[in-house]
């Protein structure tokens, strides 16, 4: 992560040096700090940055390393990167904190976490927010910026291209700053999702990945920025009511819940969870079209729905997955009822769902009406 250093940047991250290492002393933690920052002592950077200020990057390892010459060998390995952030980057790590509370299932990964039939339910939830948590230390601001200089070469179009895919993004982001001199670029999944959010473009979640509405790539990149230097791209206003597809999100969701209660396998109060073991997955019907689904508890009171409407014939195989898309059926949606502060649906304008287009019609004409609870509600963080 490469950013130019004053004389009072430095003056910053030794103040927060000395709050995250309170038990060693000042002058290694100068000294390791001018190291880490690619000079060979904190004298010669002084005597650099007095004249101008300079662009360097940091090395956490070069900085751990010269505090466990000099007696400290339990620092943590990204302090150095944590304090940088801190003072340099904090306006970008509140960026990227306020889209993950927006978006409850991206992770590092991308959305959702992979279902591991071997770990119980508290192992995959803890294991997602771990995940989730790796994007806001100084890696995962790192690999977010890197994405988003990245992406800001490329400019909004009206539709969704499939072409514009997540997972493949990544990589193209990773050889472009390889070929501008950062060796080891790294960007995940997840923080390329979270800067095509934080720039602006809509988006298509497709199991961990997403689709996004990119054009061509431009020659040069955007130059409209905000105060905290992020690009600003001009988009078509977008309609306030409804898509056929967040409906039939919505139609599927209340099917697959009004179902599991009809079937006493849950109440709608905390607790009221009757099913035994991880997740209890049951048959529905929605406009006539045959359903799965699969329900389980998300903590805090809540529950996750995973519902398939024309399922494959081998769906209870795939419908706990997060991800299952079109492997459990033509039609798949996950969605969250909370309980404990209320009972609604938890509606967001881009919920976690993937449609055969033939079968949108069909989901969103659908006549159904939650039974005891809202049909949307604010996403809990």
């Amino acid at each position: 992560m490469k950013a130019e250093f004053s004389l009072t940047d430095i003056t910053d991250i030794k103040r927060e040096l000395g709050n995250l290492l309170p038990d060693v002393k000042s002058s290694h933690r100068v000294e390791a700090m001018a190291r880490g920052l690619g000079w060979n002592t904190n004298a010669a950077l002084l005597a650099e940055l007095k004249v101008q200020p300079a662009l360097r990057s940091f090395d956490n390892q070069v900085f751990t390393g010269y505090l466990k010459e000099h007696g400290f060998p339990d620092t943590t390995f990204d302090t150095l990167g944590e304090a940088v952030v801190r003072c340099k980057f904090e306006p970008a790590r509140a960026s990227l904190k306020s889209i993950l509370e927006r978006e409850p299932a991206l992770t590092r990964a991308g959305f959702g976490v992979p279902n591991d039939r071997n770990k119980s339910l508290a192992e995959r939830r803890a294991e997602r927010e771990q995940s989730r948590a790796e994007l806001l230390k100084p890696h995962g601001v790192e690999e977010f910026l890197l994405a988003r200089e990245f992406l800001s070469y490329f400019p909004v179009r009206r539709t969704i291209n499939l072409r514009a895919f997540s997972y493949g993004l990544k990589h193209r982001a990773e050889g472009f700053h390889r070929d501008h001199g950062i060796e080891g670029a790294y960007v995940s999944n997840g923080a390329l999702i979270a800067a095509a959010i934080g720039l602006g473009f809509n988006y298509r979640v497709d199991g961990p990945n997403a689709y996004f509405n990119m054009g061509a790539k431009l020659k040069q990149a955007l130059p409209h920025t905000d105060a905290f230097g992020n690009y600003i791209l001009t988009r078509p206003p977008r309609n306030s009511a409804p898509t056929a597809r967040q409906i039939a999100w919505r139609n599927l969701m209340v099917a697959g819940i009004n179902a599991g209660l009809d079937q006493r396998l849950f109440g709608l109060d905390p607790g009221q969870n009757y099913w035994e073991g991880d997740n209890s997955i049951y048959r529905l019907t929605i406009a006539g079209t045959p359903a799965i689904a699969c329900v389980g508890d998300a903590g805090y009171g809540e529950l996750v729905f995973h519902v398939a409407a024309d399922p494959k014939p081998d769906a209870e195989k795939w419908i706990s997955a997060s991800n299952a898309g079109f492997l459990a059926g033509s039609a798949f949606a996950v969605g969250w009822l909370e309980r404990r502060n209320g009972k609604w649906l938890q509606t967001s304008g881009n919920p976690i769902c993937t449609f055969r287009r033939k079968i949108v019609p069909t989901l969103a004409e659908a006549n159904v009406s939650p039974s005891g609870y809202l049909p949307q509600g604010r996403v809990m963080i």
